[in-house]
């Protein structure tokens, strides 16, 4: 697999078996309406998920080596998600699918145990335009990441059950049928029936909000569109997240929501204000290393009081222009794009690349 971007391809280990293993997966059969696709990766386990065309029982082998010698299987439904348990930590793995007796392959690597170099992608606001998400989900597939993440509106309207496929899924195919992929509540979503249906997030399952860690990180996901003062349970849920151990031993620490609390892009809106209120000042408290927000539809970076925060809005919805100017926002793009974020022991690198495969922002954070 050769990288069409003017950026270099660097890997690391796991990515490095990514080439080996899925340069050659075959397609996948037109009884898969969706997937397969990777949720929730752990050291020892992962869930894998595809909808079907008709009920049926699902099934799905997997194995460490060249044959599928183990298996799972699900209920009779079309949306189908079976756990796989007992992996080894840091470990590549093939899975098949199965649909109307027809398979589907894919790969997937399984999370370290311990603090260790990685890559994750994270991008925004797809909707509207599959083509150029489709370009965006090509790219980030060629860099490898262990992780992808999207902060919200992967579809234009939640409730319409055929988005969800044509606007997200089939763009995003050969992306998440190799990498587990984490989504945040947007409010193109309208918290929709659909969004809980197709992804399967960490417990405990609130769904809509999530924590997980990674290698030396700890990632939290939060639904910025729900209620976010103290009033309200995501906000206990956070405080509990950000006191617990796997947060405050965690190397790097970041945050995933759909509004930003500080927005350059739009003539009649700075940011969403709950967010400046309630989630900031937790962000300064607890040291969050950098926060990751879209809804506007462009690129912004700035610093302010220790964390790095990052608007990642242009995933293929129309584009926002400039309105005014922050004083701590010091990068800003109109530009469809997607970030990359290598993960180090001591430091971290976030590039923001765009749609023609060229770097726009390039920043070193240390510990």
């Amino acid at each position: 697999m050769s990288c069409m971007c003017h950026l270099p391809l660097v890997l690391a280990g796991s990515q490095l078996g990514f080439l080996v293993w899925a340069v050659a997966l075959p397609p996948v059969p037109d009884s898969f309406l969706k997937g397969p696709y990777l949720q929730n990766v752990t050291p020892t386990g992962v869930t894998v998920m595809w909808e079907t065309v008709q009920e049926e029982c699902g099934r799905l082998e997997y194995g460490s080596g060249r044959q599928f010698d183990r298996a799972v299987s699900g209920v009779s439904a079309r949306i189908h998600e079976l756990r796989i348990r007992g992996l080894m930590p840091n470990r590549w793995y093939r899975y098949r699918a199965w649909a109307d007796g027809k398979p589907a392959e894919g790969v997937f690597h399984t999370a370290p145990t311990d603090a260790r170099p990685f890559r994750f992608a994270v991008w925004g606001d797809n909707q509207e335009y599959p083509v150029r998400h489709a370009r965006g989900c090509e790219l980030m597939r060629r860099h490898c990441p262990d992780l992808a993440i999207s902060v919200g509106d992967v579809v234009t309207d939640g409730r319409n059950y055929d988005q969800w496929g044509k606007q997200f899924f089939e763009p995003a195919r050969e992306l998440l049928r190799t990498t587990p992929a984490y989504v945040a509540m947007g409010n193109h979503h309208r918290n929709a029936h659909w969004f809980y249906d197709f992804f399967s997030f960490p417990a405990p399952r609130h769904e809509n909000y999530y924590a997980f860690t990674y290698g030396g990180a700890r990632f939290v996901v939060i639904d910025s569109i729900q209620e976010l003062s103290p009033a309200g349970p995501q906000y206990s849920w956070l405080v509990r997240e950000m006191k617990s151990p796997a947060f405050q031993r965690a190397t790097w620490r970041f945050t995933f929501f759909h509004t930003p609390p500080w927005s350059e892009g739009w003539p009649e809106w700075a940011g969403d204000e709950e967010v400046r209120r309630w989630i900031v000042p937790l962000h300064q408290q607890y040291g969050v290393t950098a926060s990751f927000s879209g809804h506007t539809h462009d690129y912004e970076r700035g610093f302010r009081d220790g964390t790095c925060y990052i608007v990642t809005g242009g995933g293929a919805g129309s584009l926002d222009p400039w309105a005014r100017d922050y004083p701590h926002v010091t990068v800003y793009h109109s530009t469809w794009h997607f970030c990359l974020v290598d993960v180090g022991l001591k430091s971290l690198r976030l590039r923001a690349i765009d749609y023609s495969g060229r770097c726009i922002d390039d920043v070193t954070l240390g510990r």
